[in-house]
């Protein structure tokens, strides 16, 4: 859909989901525009920066930014510069459902010949103090005008269209040399909320000093019972033990990264003795500082990575400390299971030929005789194997009345076969679309859901979509709208990294995929794993994606299933998804 910047006739345009990008972030020159929504739930832990330009323009009211540990108040269509390695995050409202804004990241090579210069002046607008522009008036019009020609050019895709894309950004870059700023630093300590926020800035900080509640009460002018109520409140967690991780995290990287003695990374990160550093080191990662060291490099990235919060948004409600916890070591458990469409009598055999811990069964598709019966399915409930999910291949998209009501009757079928065997859930696909039909295909499948999420309430099993690059939900901000859209816990997500990828692979990034779990919030339910090259499908641990999934798991929660096909080379695939499951 498109929005109105302003009450006239000037427009910004704005598609939840669009992303335009020209080359990759390591490129000299790179361009990526973001557009999306965000809401409370999805905010930032800590302040983050990156290696590369980025522009945050928000098209609603009430957000706010925290820049190296300033709290500034933004209205929409501000936009917050930010040079490399400038520390920041968003902050959305918590009245606000959803609230829309555009990113654009960049990097530019500024070593070209007589370009040199005037690059270089165009970037000097994002060191200017305090990181935000704000347009009146012409500028207003001009600014909007030039993020439309970017839109426009990004999103039809003509032929020569990356440097019509340079060409627009750079034009959009003038505007900031045309039009003065009107922007006043406007620090906002009016809430409990945005103190939070500072204090843990700070922290971030001053890790390395001695902070005790006193101290940081006293700071910040909240008393000392308030302030470790509401940081708790927000926060999830204890002053102590956020203090605790983020010097323990500290403390991994420059176990992992240096190899100075313990004993100095102990005073460099903040402890007072060694034996409160083995203590909480031993507490937050399940081993002591030198079993560490000794660690495997996998062993070592996977702590590092799931003590990294400031590289992903989160939900808070869905991530406690008891689960950060559980994201290191151990006590993090995936359940590793095949997608089997095996003859009934013969699945007991196959479970037990190759270790198999659960199931994903695939009906009626694999049968092409309708759903399971009372009797079928009695007869696999008696096997005593452990299913997670059902797969029902349906397209909830379908527009003919007559296939769409007999698909209905499976689905609430398999519904009711999935509480008889005890899976969680049942699994299903949007139906492929594209953008001349996907409004219409939407709507289909939000009428399929109105149907069917009452069965779903009444036998107690959730559906869970699997969003596809080629299906009506054909990605994780679509699969948001439904969960935003319908607020049951009986509507679910099946994670599918490969699915979303695309024909050409694009989306193959660590930080995509992290946007993606970000979107389905505490929904998913399982994650299919498979891998890829370009010149087609892989074993598991074989092509691109082999070192996405180990860091994924991370993120997952406690109990998951990961599920892989089954396929000539199962055996190995197992052991590839045990590796990162236990």
């Amino acid at each position: 859909m498109l929005i109105n910047m302003y009450e006239d006739d000037s427009p910004i345009f704005f598609i939840d989901g669009l992303r335009i990008t020209l080359n990759q972030d390591s490129f000299p020159l790179f361009i990526m525009a973001d557009y999306s929504s965000r809401s409370w739930e999805m905010n930032m832990e800590f302040q983050h920066y990156h290696n590369f330009y980025e522009i945050f323009i928000p098209l609603d009211t009430g957000l706010m930014h925290l820049v190296d540990g300033r709290c500034l108040k933004l209205e929409k269509y501000d936009m917050v510069l930010l040079r490399p390695g400038l520390r920041h995050m968003s902050v959305y409202p918590k009245e606000r459902q959803r609230s829309r804004r555009i990113i654009i990241d960049f990097q530019l090579d500024n070593n070209l010949p007589g370009l040199d210069y005037q690059i270089g002046k165009l970037l000097r607008v994002f060191h200017q103090d305090p990181p935000v522009y704000r347009f009146s008036g012409e500028g207003l019009s001009e600014a909007a005008r030039n993020l439309n020609c970017i839109f426009t050019t990004g999103s039809e895709k003509l032929n020569g269209w990356q440097v019509q894309l340079y060409s627009d950004f750079l034009r959009f870059l003038l505007t900031f040399l045309h039009h003065p700023s009107v922007y006043s630093n406007e620090e906002v300590m009016n809430s409990i909320d945005q103190k939070i926020y500072l204090v843990n800035s700070y922290i971030n900080e001053h890790y390395t000093e001695n902070l005790t509640l006193g101290y940081l009460s006293e700071r910040f002018a909240v008393s000392p019972s308030y302030l470790s109520h509401q940081f708790r409140s927000i926060n999830g967690m204890s002053i102590v033990s956020y203090i605790h991780t983020v010097r323990v995290r500290a403390a991994v990287s420059a176990l992992y990264f240096s190899k100075a003695p313990i004993k100095k990374i102990m005073k460099d990160t903040g402890f007072d003795s060694i034996s409160q550093f083995n203590r909480v080191f031993k507490k937050l990662t399940e081993m002591s500082p030198t079993e560490f060291r000794k660690s495997s490099t996998e062993k070592k990235s996977a702590i590092l990575q799931a003590l990294d919060p400031e590289s992903r948004e989160k939900d808070p409600a869905a991530v406690s400390p008891r689960y950060r916890k559980s994201l290191l070591g151990s006590g993090k458990k995936l359940i590793p299971g095949v997608w089997a469409d095996n003859p009934w009598p013969d699945l007991k055999a196959f479970v037990e030929a190759h270790g198999i811990e659960t199931l994903e069964l695939s009906v009626p598709d694999s049968r092409d005789q309708g759903p399971l019966s009372d009797e079928e399915t009695e007869k696999i409930r008696r096997l005593g194997l452990n299913i997670s999910l059902l797969h029902c291949d349906i397209n909830m998209a379908e527009l003919e009345e007559e296939i769409w009501a007999k698909s209905l009757e499976e689905f609430s079928a398999t519904l009711r076969a999935a509480s008889i065997l005890g899976a969680k859930a049942v699994g299903g696909r949007t139906g492929s679309s594209d953008e001349d039909n996907r409004t219409r295909h939407f709507a289909r499948v939000v009428e399929t859901l109105e149907r069917l999420l009452p069965v779903a309430a009444k036998y107690g099993v959730a559906i869970a979509l699997e969003p596809a690059y080629t299906d009506t939900i054909n990605s994780p901000e679509q699969m948001r709208r439904l969960l935003d859209l319908f607020k049951t816990d009986y509507l679910k997500v099946i994670f599918d990294p490969v699915a979303l990828l695309g024909p050409g692979l694009e989306n193959n990034r660590l930080s995509f995929f992290e946007s993606a779990l970000s979107c389905y919030g505490n929904h998913v339910t399982a994650m299919h794993v498979r891998d890829t090259l370009p010149s087609g499908v892989v074993g598991l641990g074989r092509g691109i994606m082999d070192k996405v999934y180990p860091r994924l798991a991370a993120f997952l929660p406690y109990g998951t299933p990961v599920i892989c096909p089954s396929s000539s080379t199962l055996d190995d695939d197992l052991r590839y998804m045990r590796s990162f499951s236990s």
